[in-house]
Formats: C-alpha cells, structure tokens, sequence
C-alpha cells in the first residue's frame, strides 16, 4: 500500500486518488461517485477511504493525525447502545442521499429548461443540505464518541397584549392570502388562521352582555 501512503503524504491530487482506490478499494457505489463529482465532500472521502485501505494508521505523519475512518469509529465502544444505533443509521442515511443526489445530477442533465429542471435544482440543493447536516453528526461523533447534546432554546413569555398584537398581524397576513386568486397552501393556510383566531379568542374573551 506504499501507493496510498504516498499519495496521503503528497499533493493529493484527486484524479490520482480515484485511480487508487478504483484499484484497491472495495465499495462500488463509491468508485462510481468520485469518477462523477469532485467537491470538497467527495475529496475528504476520499481520503478517509483510503486511510483506512492501510494496515495502520500513519498517525506519526501530521496529516494523518487527525483522519478518523467510519472503519476506526465503528471500532470505538459507544456510549450507549441508542448512540450506536443513531451512528448506523446515520451512515446508510448518508449513503441513501449520496444516492438520491447522485441520481438528481444526472437527471438534470436531460430536463428541459423550466419548472420540471427549476424543481430539479432545487431538490439538489435540499439533498445538499440534509448530507452536510448528516456529516456534522457523523463527524461530531467520530471526534468525541457521543453526539451532541444540544441545550433547549429558552422559553420566551409574551406579554399577553404583545401576543394578541402578534396574532392579529397574522390573521391580517393569512386573510390578505386567502383573498389572493393564486393563493399556495390554500388548506394550510385556512387551518393557520383558525388556530390564531382560536388562540386570540382564549386570550382576549367577548365580554358578557349583562341583563
């Protein structure tokens, strides 16, 4: 594997690093991603994956120092046996979007031009999203052996009067909607101004008519 060595202690170049794993590595999804894309994504991938075709880690080399494979992570004991579950999860997850994603480039290639290729980029870019949003898990978990643990936003209280102001701009908002010929979500909408028409009765209550 002196090849791989090399090619992690040098300049990297990617063409070079497809070549190698396309000789040495074992997943075939993978061999046909990085023949189709290069992005700082599939270039960090490639070279974990390749880290881990060798027989040790060369940590004494800087730029090793810091490579942690899903090979060497799945090693580590995990905290617990939710943690463990969550980290497979989240690895066939990602190999599910790269998946999806990779289908959606090649789709669009062949959309018209329009909504249909519009829709098409646009469903690239959430696929995009949800796999950094995968990798900052998968990555935190590799670096600490547990994810994360995010604290609870603060609970704000509004002031009574201020969240009747609020819901009364609302409604104002979703009747303004409605009342448009080329209303979108015309269900969603409607349904969101019961709930703030319901909420703004409970906080401001008809007065009583007395005899």
């Amino acid at each position: 594997m002196i090849e791989i060595s090399n090619w992690l202690a040098g300049t990297r170049n990617y063409d070079t690093g497809v070549a190698l794993y396309t000789k040495y590595g074992g997943s075939e999804f993978y061999k046909k991603l990085f023949t189709q894309r290069n992005d700082v994504t599939t270039q960090a991938r490639l070279a974990d994956l390749l880290a881990a075709l060798l027989p040790e880690a060369p940590a004494q080399n800087p730029k090793h120092a810091n490579v942690i494979t899903e090979v060497t992570a799945a090693k580590q004991a995990p905290k617990t046996d939710a943690d463990n579950k969550k980290y497979l999860d989240l690895l066939k997850r990602k190999g599910n979007l790269y998946t999806e994603l990779n289908f959606l480039m090649a789709q669009r290639l062949s959309l018209p031009e329009g909504d249909v290729l519009r829709d098409c980029a646009l469903q690239i870019l959430a696929t995009n999203q949800k796999l950094r949003e995968c990798w900052a898990q998968i990555d935190y978990y590799q670096d600490n052996g547990h994810f994360e643990v995010k604290q609870p936003a603060p609970v704000v209280v509004m002031d009574p009067d201020q969240r009747a102001q609020h819901l009364r701009q609302s409604i104002s908002k979703c009747k303004a909607r409605l009342a448009a010929p080329g209303c979108r979500n015309r269900a969603a909408t409607q349904k969101l101004l019961d709930e703030r028409m319901a909420e703004l009765a409970t906080l401001k209550p008809k007065k009583q008519k007395t005899a």
